[in-house]
């Protein structure tokens, strides 16, 4: 599989700075393509109790949530309409912007969902790898996206300017700290583990 140039100089040339500086820019010429944007919703908007999880791709404390706690929320709580999980990307370095821009390169969110799961399950291959960028691109297209879809999204700083900015407002309005933070019906949850964490989820879910 050949590797995007767009793709590379997204990946290794651009900073969160400077991607950061193009939301004041003039919005680019070129058409922003279809793709997931705002928070990725699990359950129902109607559920007593909200958490909104910030977190980074590249984190192994938020790699360990997705695999011990969402599961848990995804047993019962969730399907039962307690409980509803905002997921919103806190990007700190490139290769974390470029796997969260990737894995909105989708108009499913169920797509993205899998993304987010296969990006964090597989953490250390593709932080690790020789070619970072070869091994986001081949991971995705391994869940069914093209190449040219992950291209365009690589070159079109809108998208990339939107999750900086998510991740600017959320430390800003939450006073983020370390990530995954966990907000929990407005207001940041601190715990011991993620036992803790479940137990005041599920204490809260039941109002006590």
């Amino acid at each position: 599989m050949k590797f995007s140039s767009v793709f590379g100089a997204f990946l290794l040339g651009a900073s969160l700075s400077t991607v950061a500086v193009a939301q004041e820019a003039p919005k680019p010429a070129i058409e922003t393509p279809a793709h997931i944007h705002g928070d990725i919703v699990y359950g129902s908007a109607d559920a007593p109790v909200e958490l909104i999880e910030y977190a980074s791709m590249t984190c192994p404390h938020c790699k360990s949530f997705n695999q011990t706690v969402l599961p848990e929320l995804l047993k019962e709580l969730i399907p039962q309409g307690k409980v509803k999980l905002v997921f919103r990307n806190f990007v700190r370095d490139r290769a974390d912007l470029a796997v969260a821009v990737v894995s909105r390169c989708t108009t499913d969110v169920n797509v993205t969902k899998k993304l987010l799961n296969i990006f964090f399950d597989k953490q250390d291959q593709w932080m690790r790898a020789a070619n970072p960028g070869l091994a986001i691109q081949s991971i995705a297209a391994g869940t069914g996206l093209e190449f040219d879809t992950i291209e365009k999204c690589a070159a079109n700083r809108e998208i990339a300017s939107h999750i900086i900015a998510v991740t600017q407002n959320g430390a800003k309005e939450y006073d983020i700290e370390s990530i995954p933070t966990i907000i929990m019906n407005g207001k940041k949850v601190d715990y011991r583990g993620y036992g803790d964490l479940l137990a005041q989820v599920k204490a809260a879910a039941e109002g006590k």
